[in-house]
């Protein structure tokens, strides 16, 4: 008797009928790749600009330039060219190999958005469960701002992905000074594909110095860190030492943009962090998926202090640390355009795979027996946690009241107000019933479920 391996369709069959999730969060994948490429040099029409993307012919103008002409021409304005001359580069080849046009334009923004689609699927389908991938894949495909993003000519997806492969590496199960090295180099890739990159090459440092402190005490962490910043300084000093010795004369004209630079570390106010999450044009789609980290987060608090070597829980913190110093980061600056805060979408999309896939595994019940286990002072963070989402869901109710009592439901104030008053209502509640298993549900599905209901 013979027997022949079932066809590649009978795999395929079968593979979708035993984890249907997994082949949705597949097709996610496909899909989100398709629609980064689908009619790439049509006209974008995103909110956050008025009209026809004018940032585009910034991004490029050099390597337009360059492929059109044979030379730069504005020399006058180099900014652009001195912020991204990696990005103007890859554009310049893009040009000279498919001419100067929208696509070719906007080829190497679409290759990389579908390469973090790649890449994060890579990472997570090993951690998570496939309900906790597919919510994480749909969150990349299909945000509104990051699918733009991706198809406009702008060097920011390109980071992103140069972001995700540092935090690939970091996560290396033997994280040793070879790893560390290519690290810093990658993080160099991405400040020359932007420079606006430099930031979080201080993120890396707190994963580094996190990681390494659990795993070899405080010596280790200070020759990770030593290590993983002599690959990110050693080619910018060569490249500034070779700049100066050829092109010394076109220093001064090309510096002279520096004068702008300062717009980039002014500090914001604290009225202006504040708003962003009550007034930002993006605070739906943050609450959205803040809303899939908080789920995240509450997974994590049921992992025992035994597992925090594990492999998942090591990749959920430190996407965490990059999570919220980069939030730290965006609302601490003035000048932080929409297209810069997209960036922390990367590190919610991992800990939203990661964390929801602790939840899953471990229960409700879980939940209330890891937080009656704190002591007091934490209990109340803990259920001022859990009650956070419940209460982001009936503030509004109380500003209702509010404005018919003849106060402004519209000052910031009044909403911070509002939004203190039914968070510390809720968590008395959650304190008062000892984290029993049925608040626990409540709060844990009511929030997602009025969500739903409000989208």
């Amino acid at each position: 008797m013979t027997s022949s391996a079932p066809g590649w369709g009978t795999r395929a069959l079968r593979w979708a009928t035993a984890s249907p999730s997994l082949l949705l969060a597949w097709l996610v994948l496909v899909a989100g790749v398709a629609l980064r490429f689908l009619y790439l040099d049509a006209d974008p029409h995103y909110y956050e600009w008025w009209g026809y993307i004018t940032d585009e012919g910034r991004w490029v103008t050099h390597a337009r330039e360059l492929a059109l002409f044979g030379r730069v021409l504005a020399l006058d304005w180099t900014l652009h060219l001195m912020l991204a001359p990696l990005f103007q580069a890859v554009s310049y080849v893009a040009f000279q190999l498919f001419g100067v046009s929208l696509f070719s334009a906007r080829l190497f923004t679409a290759v990389c958005g579908s390469g973090l689609l790649v890449v994060a699927w890579m990472l997570l389908r090993r951690l998570a469960t496939p309900p906790a991938l597919l919510l994480a894949m749909v969150v990349l495909a299909f945000d509104w701002d990051l699918l733009i993003l991706s198809r406009v000519a702008v060097p920011e997806v390109a980071v992103m992905l140069v972001h995700l492969l540092v935090y690939a590496l970091l996560m290396s199960d033997d994280l040793r000074r070879g790893r560390l090295l290519l690290a810093g180099l990658i993080q160099g890739v991405a400040i020359g594909v932007k420079a606006t990159a430099l930031p979080v090459a201080a993120v890396w440092v707190l994963v580094i110095a996190a990681r390494r402190i659990r795993e070899g005490g405080a010596r280790s962490a200070w020759n990770g860190i030593a290590w993983y910043l002599t690959a990110l300084a050693a080619p910018a000093v060569l490249a500034g030492i070779a700049a100066t010795l050829c092109c010394f004369s076109k220093l001064a004209g090309i510096l002279s943009n520096v004068m702008v630079l300062p717009m980039f570390v002014a500090t914001a106010s604290l009225h202006s962090a504040v708003a962003f999450f009550f007034e930002s044009p993006l605070s739906t789609s943050f609450g959205s998926w803040g809303l899939g980290v908080w789920l995240a987060a509450v997974g994590r608090l049921t992992a025992s202090p035994d597992t925090t070597s594990t492999r998942r829980a090591r990749y959920f913190d430190a996407a965490l640390v990059w999570c919220l110093s980069y939030t730290v980061l965006m609302l601490s600056l003035s000048y932080f355009p929409s297209r810069y805060k997209i960036h922390v979408i990367v590190p919610m999309a991992i800990c939203i795979g990661v964390g929801v896939t602790m939840l899953y595994e471990a229960g409700v019940t879980a939940v209330s027996v890891a937080a009656n286990q704190y002591r007091r002072s934490a209990r109340v963070a803990v259920a001022a946690l859990l009650a956070l989402p419940t209460a982001v869901v009936l503030a509004p109710g109380l500003t209702d009241l509010a404005a018919l009592a003849g106060i402004d439901p519209l000052r910031l104030r009044i909403k911070i107000v509002c939004l203190a008053g039914v968070l510390a209502v809720v968590t008395w509640v959650t304190l008062r019933r000892s984290f029993g298993s049925g608040t626990v549900r409540v709060l844990l599905l009511f929030p997602v479920t009025a969500s739903l209901g409000w989208l």
